[in-house]
């Protein structure tokens, strides 16, 4: 999309009301040893069951476990495929505690298929529909039907375990209270028909009148209830982003004041903004808890994985859907930093015969000449822009996150319509804002002199900048940097960049500038998607 700028005194102006922020909470104080029971369940139709397989939940376990033994947790236990069976789940939990000192972390995290079901005990649930972790050799048929776990039952497990603290993580649909449908990838929505002479034994009666999140919990969902979790490629691998989220914070990214440990508040807004990035906001976790968003959660490792330079990926996987192979193969061979992928497999899927390019999350981030052959310097422009993004993304790492928000929402936004960007209140006062539209180009948005903008924003109201959605369309991303002093470098840098393709020029100099004013700044990225 190009942003065409509204006059100056339409287009800047600071909010009177300040935004709506969710108060999220914990009660304890840092937690003893961590002891954890991680499950990823690929394997669903491979066991037999009525669900389709996986390909990225024994990714993310493996990778949780991974980033927990780094850290020194006490005791892993991970449970892959036919070993995470219901029975098996339970034990080790209980294993789990025998082993545990009261006011250690049990930590329990889940990858794989979610659903929902007809509440069990009718007036229990405000949807009448009942969440359900749903294990790999499930059928709506007994005796098999035994293999899935109710919310109430992961409900009764924190219950029972108020000597300790316990967070519990699951990676999967329909999990924003456990306790934009797209995407050409896996979703990890289990769907099935009426249960058959259910195995499970009875619920219990509803006398329930806890709080939905208790005082030593720390509950993560990976979207909310209405929305599908869909796997995505990252670095070659099928993924949740959740999992994958979580595991990066475990590693360090998420503490933003460097002190080595994650607060219950840097875990919160850590998992929020990176999750929506990767997802490109068709994700929308959840997290909750009680008490101080200060209180300490979980030790990481001293050094900030950022703290290492970060760089462009080589390439990136991308196919070609309706011609013939040999066509292309010869297109492929005219872009460069790509790797040829089936459509399952890519991350881009240009399709010549619609001029569209779409992403692994089914949106179409692009739409190029119908001439495959004219079309190709254009594609190669979405290339380099999409294989830039990851490394933006971690520019976000280990520093507070801007929060950006369109008034509108996040469904897509027609031409001609105008658009409100949001930034929330912040701590440092210089904004810059830029866009990557689709096709790749660099625009600056703000400050810029032509426009009589105001350097200097007030940090403690909202920000908006309003614009109207003209070509090209497609998937825009938006980044915007908030600085101590004025970043006249970059600014510098943006003119000679502007209207060019320069996605890898615009990291590169975010980059520089953020590593050589350490703390200084706070960063946020905003994907949304535009059309005729």
């Amino acid at each position: 999309m190009s942003t065409t700028p509204l006059p100056p005194y339409r287009r800047y102006r600071t909010l009177i009301a300040s935004l709506l922020t969710l108060s999220l909470v914990c009660a304890s104080a840092q937690a003893g040893q961590i002891h954890a029971l991680v499950i990823g369940i690929d394997a669903y139709r491979a066991q037999g069951g009525e669900l389709s397989d996986l390909q990225g939940a024994v990714n993310d376990a493996r990778d949780i476990a991974a980033a927990l033994e780094e850290i020194g947790a006490a005791q892993v236990q991970v449970l892959l495929d036919e070993d995470a069976h219901r029975d098996a789940i339970f034990t080790h939990w209980q294993r789990l505690k025998a082993n545990a000192q009261p006011g250690d972390t049990l930590l329990l995290t889940y990858a794989g298929h979610g659903a929902q079901e007809p509440e069990r005990t009718p007036g229990s649930e405000s949807d009448d529909m009942d969440e359900v972790t749903v294990l790999g050799g499930f059928r709506t048929s007994a005796p098999h039907n035994y293999q899935r776990i109710v919310d109430y039952e992961w409900r009764d497990l924190v219950t029972q375990a108020q000597d300790y603290n316990v967070i519990l993580v699951f990676d999967a649909c329909h999990s924003g209270t456990m306790n934009r449908s797209l995407g050409r990838g896996r979703s990890r929505f289990g769907l099935y028909g009426a249960i058959e002479h259910d195995q499970l034994p009875l619920p219990p009666p509803i006398t329930d009148t806890r709080p939905a999140v208790l005082a030593h919990e720390v509950y993560i969902g990976a979207t909310r209830d209405d929305m599908v979790v869909h796997e995505i490629l990252i670095d070659g691998q099928h993924r949740g982003a959740l999992s994958y989220t979580f595991a990066r914070a475990l590693r360090g990214a998420a503490d933003t004041n460097g002190d080595g440990v994650v607060s219950r508040g840097e875990l919160s807004r850590f998992i929020d903004t990176y999750v929506r990035q990767l997802a490109e906001h068709t994700q929308y976790p959840s997290v909750l808890f009680v008490g101080s968003p200060e209180a300490p959660l979980l030790p990481v490792q001293q050094s900030c994985p950022t703290h290492a330079q970060s760089s462009v990926r080589p390439q990136i996987p991308v196919a070609i859907d309706a011609l013939p192979l040999a066509e292309q193969a010869s297109l492929l061979a005219r872009l460069s930093h790509i790797q040829a992928a089936a459509a399952a497999q890519a991350e881009l899927i240009w399709n010549p015969q619609q001029g569209a390019v779409h992403s692994q999350h089914g949106d179409q981030v692009a739409s190029l000449p119908s001439d495959p052959q004219t079309a190709i310097p254009a594609l190669q422009n979405v290339i380099d822009k999409w294989r830039t993004l990851p490394a933006l993304y971690t520019l976000t790492e280990c520093r507070q996150a801007l929060q950006l928000s369109l008034l509108e929402g996040s469904g897509l936004h027609r031409a001609g319509h105008e658009v409100n960007l949001v930034i929330a209140p912040r701590t440092e006062p210089y904004l810059t804002l830029i866009n990557l539209p689709s096709i790749g180009l660099t625009q600056w948005l703000y400050p810029r002199t032509e426009y009589g903008d105001v350097a200097y924003t007030a940090p403690q109201q909202p920000f908006t900048l309003n614009f109207v959605v003209t070509p090209p369309f497609g998937g825009d991303h938006l980044i915007a940097l908030a600085s101590r002093h004025p970043p006249q470098a970059l600014h510098q840098a943006l003119a000679q960049l502007e209207g060019r393709a320069s996605a890898p020029q615009v990291f590169a100099e975010l980059q520089r500038l953020l590593r050589s004013e350490p703390g200084q700044h706070e960063l946020g990225i905003l994907s949304f998607y535009t059309a005729p």
